[in-house]
């Protein structure tokens, strides 16, 4: 028995617009997370404690794409003064300033992606 085909015309119009959807999403995506990202960053910076500085000054936003992360980075002192304070020592006790900063972010996203779920038509017609 011969196996039946299917004939689809213009699907390199569907591919091209299916590709195109794709970039727009991630775009959007993309920015969701950075705004995220830079929220949770300006929290921490607002609960790490302020002795020089310098831990507030190294909280930062990086990555590129759809993937976002803050924290402290290039901390000029000894490289693990960030996780001393986060965590606490045998001598210090804990002073977290990132962990509550990323429970807030987390919050925040699933309402970053229903917005994006909401655009999603409008988009697709962009295509």
């Amino acid at each position: 028995m011969a196996k039946p085909w299917v004939s689809i015309e213009g699907d390199a119009e569907l591919i091209r617009r299916l590709k195109a959807i794709l970039r727009i999403v991630r775009q959007e995506v993309g920015k969701v997370n950075y705004e995220v990202a830079q929220r949770g960053a300006d929290r921490a910076r607002s609960l790490v404690p302020y002795r020089t500085g310098a831990l507030e000054a190294s909280i930062d936003v990086r990555g590129a794409g759809t993937t976002w992360r803050f924290g402290s980075f290039d901390y000029e002192g000894r490289a693990l003064v960030p996780r001393w304070v986060e965590y606490g020592t045998s001598r210090t006790p804990a002073q977290p300033y990132v962990g509550p900063a990323q429970e807030g972010a987390r919050a925040a996203l699933p309402k970053g992606t229903r917005t994006i779920a909401r655009e999603l038509p409008f988009l697709v017609k962009q295509a």
